[in-house]
Order: structure tokens, then C-alpha cells, then sequence
């Protein structure tokens, strides 16, 4: 019965984070149309008000979940590739330690930054910096590979019951 809420649970936060791959393009749409208007800061602070909550939902709510569920069955483990069994599983593992580290690593900092130009931006009438604008692009592209990383994910999970 524990594992089986669990794995609900599992499931449920990965919906948060898939969702935030749909809600990430219409704010993109959003942000992209309001480019140098004066609403485009508040859309830039709101998206990334919201990668950093729902993406923390999800990530750490599939993190935890995940980690009990293997401790939980006998037949799953961690990075066990020569095992022979739950190659899909082990895949799944790696690839999210891949996304941890575009998260911490890459997406955190670059989060820091934008938020230390755009906040005192937000405040004045004064445009956006250039610098503001690499630094969205940069973040867009790397939470573009997260996303596509974690629907790789949802597919290896799929594909555990089509074999």
C-alpha cells in the first residue's frame, strides 16, 4: 500500500513538471510579444517566480519519491547498469543526475544573475539591460533541456511496459 501511494505521488509530481514545459511556452509567447514594453519585466520575474516554485515541486517531489520507490522494491537499485535488469530505470537515474546539474549548476546561477538586474529594472522605467536579455536566452535554453530530458524520462518510464 506504501508503495503504491507513493508511486502516486511519484506520478503527481511529475505532472507538476512536465506542466511547467506547457506553461514555460506561453510565457515565452508572452514575454516575446511584451519584448521592450514596459509589462515584459513583470512577465520575466513571474516566469521565473515560477520555474523556480513549480520546478522545485516537481523536481524535488520525483527526487525523493524516486529514491524511496527504489529503496521500497527489492528489484530496483541505484546506477546497477550491469545488473541486467531495469536498464530503463538505471537510464532514468543518470539522466536525472544530468538534470541536477543543469539545475544547480547552470540554471541557479544564471537565476542569481538575472534576478539582481531585473529587480532594481523592475523598479525603474529604465529598460532591461542587454546583459538581462543574453542571460534570459541562456536560461530559456538550458530549461528547454531540462524539460526535454525529463519527458525523456516519462518515455523510459513508458517504455517499461511496452517490453
Amino acid at each position: 500500500m506504501l508503495f503504491l501511494i507513493i508511486k502516486t505521488i511519484h506520478i503527481i509530481c511529475v505532472g507538476v513538471w512536465l506542466s511547467l514545459f506547457f506553461y514555460d511556452l506561453i510565457l515565452w509567447g508572452k514575454i516575446a510579444r511584451a519584448k521592450g514594453k514596459p509589462e515584459e519585466k513583470g512577465l520575466i520575474n513571474v516566469w521565473i517566480i515560477s520555474l523556480n516554485l513549480i520546478g522545485h515541486i516537481g523536481s524535488v517531489g520525483v527526487l525523493f519519491t524516486g529514491i524511496v520507490l527504489s529503496m521500497l522494491n527489492t528489484s530496483y537499485g541505484f546506477f546497477r547498469f550491469a545488473s541486467g535488469l531495469n536498464h530503463w530505470l538505471y537510464t532514468k537515474q543518470f539522466i536525472m543526475v544530468v538534470i541536477l546539474i543543469l539545475i544547480i549548476f547552470v540554471m541557479t546561477p544564471v537565476v542569481k544573475r538575472i534576478k539582481r538586474l531585473l529587480l532594481p529594472a523592475l523598479l525603474s522605467e529604465e529598460p532591461l539591460p542587454e546583459e538581462s536579455y543574453i542571460l534570459v536566452d541562456k536560461l530559456k535554453r538550458v530549461d528547454i533541456s531540462v524539460n526535454l530530458l525529463v519527458m525523456l524520462n516519462i518515455l523510459l518510464a513508458f517504455s517499461r511496459y511496452l517490453i
